[in-house]
């Protein structure tokens, strides 16, 4: 377990440094947030349980060599609360905090992309806690972005697979749309005649 995190530490030391090392690094233009409302499926020994939650999720772009291409290091922390029902007889406070490295493609992978639409998909690792219990476990994620109108969308599926089954297994989807300057700034930035405008 210590080697584990003492490698996955210095995969993100690693991130880092060759992020500064680009050209024209510039903070503001690697950082986005985004948020909106999340659901969980809570399963084990069969059974399967809801749980609605919020999510605030921000993303950094470690490397981008081109407009529509990107890896990125993601969070997509939520939090919610699980009302008791026949499957799963207990109240209680709910928060996910995964670490996911990820590769965007399209729509949403910088901050100059010229897409309509764009794909992204990663893997991580992720800390749930549930009351005063919870769980840790690998994390797979994948989803789209696209336009919702004039808002820049992403749609997302998650998958936490635990290190004992003792744990739930959780199946997470999410609609989070991006905050701030990333959308409004966009066709600015790209003054390009093939940039497909937002659906107005």
């Amino acid at each position: 377990m210590l080697t584990q995190k003492a490698f996955f530490v210095f995969f993100l030391v690693c991130c880092a440094f060759s992020t500064m090392a680009q050209k024209g690094f510039s903070l503001d233009k690697r950082l986005s947030l985004a948020v909106g409302p999340a659901g969980y499926s809570l399963e084990r020994s069969g059974s399967s349980s809801l749980l609605p939650a919020f999510e605030v999720s921000p993303m950094f772009i470690a490397y981008s060599r081109w407009t529509d291409f990107s890896f990125s290091v993601n969070s997509q922390t939520s939090f919610g609360y699980h009302v008791s029902n026949d499957n799963l007889a207990a109240n209680f406070f709910f928060a996910d905090i995964p670490l996911t490295g990820e590769i965007n493609a399209g729509n949403g992978s910088t901050k100059n992309f010229h897409s309509y639409f764009g794909f992204f998909a990663g893997a991580g690792y992720g800390w749930q806690f549930m009351g005063s219990g919870g769980q840790h476990g690998a994390v797979f994620t994948g989803g789209f972005r696209t336009w919702l109108g004039s808002l820049g969308c992403t749609f997302r599926y998650s998958y936490v697979y635990p290190n004992s089954v003792l744990f739930y297994n959780m199946h997470r989807g999410s609609i989070a749309i991006t905050l701030g300057k990333w959308t409004k700034k966009v066709k600015q930035m790209n003054k390009i005649s093939k940039f497909v405008k937002p659906v107005q």
